[in-house]
């Protein structure tokens, strides 16, 4: 039931995307029909797989865009980033696509953009870090893949120390920090 509860969700969040964006119904539709007739995706909302549920997190996202060109609100900024950080746990492949979905928000709402970049910003990080204090061992290994994160979490202490030990006796870097000094 949680996969036709997902696809029907989706489909509702597309419909909406294309009749905003068109302010034609026959397209929304056709647009959803398209959507949930694709092989793949019907087979991903079938199952219930991680990847229908950050396609539906995924439209939902572009819905807040798409809702608030040129009106910023501060709630839509908070749920960005809670989505946004929901997305990068449910398939960490996502990333980029996050990456390019804040800039836009913040770049579609208009003015005040700077404080929305925070609000987006700031709410993203609470979440997250909620997340892995509630799930710290199911959830640290996957953000120790994200660049930048993982010296800090090593210097402050919330890493195991088997890690720090094999971050230090590795050759290589073992997240996916860019290494500039090999450049």
């Amino acid at each position: 039931i949680l996969s036709v509860v997902v696809g029907v969700l989706g489909a509702a969040i597309l419909f909406a995307i294309v009749r905003r964006l068109t302010g034609n119904m026959l397209a929304a539709a056709a647009a959803v029909l398209l959507f949930l007739a694709t092989p793949a995706t019907a087979y991903a909302f079938s199952m219930a797989t991680p990847a229908a549920i950050v396609s539906t997190l995924h439209l939902a996202a572009i819905w807040l865009i798409v809702s608030g060109l040129g009106k910023p609100r501060a709630w839509a900024s908070c749920l960005l980033g809670v989505l946004c950080v929901l997305i990068f746990f449910t398939r960490q492949n996502m990333l980029l696509g996050i990456v390019v979905l804040i800039p836009l928000y913040v770049a579609a709402i208009g003015k005040d953009r700077g404080i929305h970049a925070a609000f987006v910003l700031v709410s993203a990080a609470v979440v997250a870090a909620a997340i892995l204090m509630v799930f710290p061992s199911a959830l640290i290994a996957q953000a120790l893949h994200l660049p930048v994160v993982t010296p800090y979490f090593i210097r402050w202490g919330l890493l195991p120390p088997d890690f720090g030990l094999i971050e230090q006796g590795t050759t290589g870097l073992t997240t996916m920090a860019p290494a500039f000094g090999a450049v």
